[in-house]
């Protein structure tokens, strides 16, 4: 079976995947995937597939791994919702264990994610329109940048345990996610990169958000998967604060997909680009609300 996406197709076979990339970003998900492999192959949560080789092929590069034997969430998302949110509880909880132990690895690439207000709003007043981007999406995605540039500047941003560095996924969503044996497998780490952890917890937010599979469960549903999700990653520490920070954090992330969703349109995928820059726009809304609630319950 094999299917193409952005720059790299992917071939599945019973043991083992192989993925052939139009660039050399292959090099970089087969460096990490050599480290990551040998820092958790005996972790008794967390399954990494095995890289078995790299080979150039002219202009082309295929990477070929081990295959994860186990439940495709992609292919079977109402698992995130059986139980009340306990299958999401442990990807929190793997998520968790797989930031503290990803810390050891050094010298790798730089996520392009800032962490303090100040920097955020310098970055927000930098984000001009370009050529050949929809005018329209722009006016609708900077009256949210405005919304957020305000509340930012009225904000103590705490540096916590979502603004500390280690590897992320950069791709944490749960369509790249395996029910195994005793806990979790992770697949795909083209977009890893060394930087805060709040971008895995929203990346993965975001996947339940926009889930056209999940759209059959009703907002509550969701809500018991996200939560849930939460309180296996930030155990005690869930607190209105750091709750009000995260929804900052993910919104930020949400502007960074827009921006890149308007500069890379494509007319193959243009329903799929329309959707989702909609419903980051209708997200950001939601969270909007939502700082401002949890904001108002810290300050009393």
């Amino acid at each position: 079976m094999g299917f193409t996406r952005k720059n790299r197709t992917v071939f599945q076979y019973n043991n083992f995947v192989a993925k052939i990339y139009g660039d050399n970003s292959s090099l970089v998900e087969y460096d990490i995937l050599k480290k990551l492999y040998s820092l958790f192959r005996n972790d008794p949560l967390i399954e990494i597939p095995r890289p078995i080789r790299l080979t150039n092929v002219e202009k082309y590069s295929v990477l070929v791994m081990e295959r994860i034997n186990g439940l495709s969430l992609s292919e079977y998302p109402q698992l995130l919702s059986i139980k009340d949110g306990l299958l999401s509880k442990l990807i929190g909880t793997v998520l968790r264990r797989f930031h503290d132990k990803a810390t050891s690895l050094k010298n790798f690439r730089k996520c392009n994610y800032y962490t303090k207000k100040d920097d955020i709003i310098r970055y927000l007043d930098s984000i001009k329109p370009e050529n050949g981007i929809n005018h329209v999406f722009y006016k609708r995605l900077m009256y949210r940048v405005s919304k957020v540039k305000s509340i930012l500047r009225d904000l103590d941003l705490k540096q916590s345990i979502l603004t500390m560095n280690t590897i992320v996924h950069g791709e944490f969503y749960y369509s790249h996610l395996y029910l195994v044996s005793g806990g979790i497998g992770i697949i795909d780490f083209g977009f890893s990169c060394y930087g805060p952890r709040f971008i895995d917890i929203s990346t993965f937010l975001q996947s339940i958000d926009f889930s056209l599979k999940l759209r059959v469960l009703d907002d509550d549903r969701k809500d018991i998967i996200k939560t849930s999700f939460l309180q296996g990653y930030l155990y005690n520490e869930m607190d209105q604060s750091l709750m009000r920070d995260l929804y900052v954090f993910y919104t930020y992330v949400l502007i960074n997909v827009v921006i890149d969703y308007l500069k890379n349109m494509n007319f193959k995928y243009l329903p799929l680009q329309l959707y989702t820059i909609n419903k980051s726009l209708k997200i950001m809304d939601h969270n909007l609300e939502l700082i401002k609630k949890l904001n108002d319950m810290v300050g009393r």
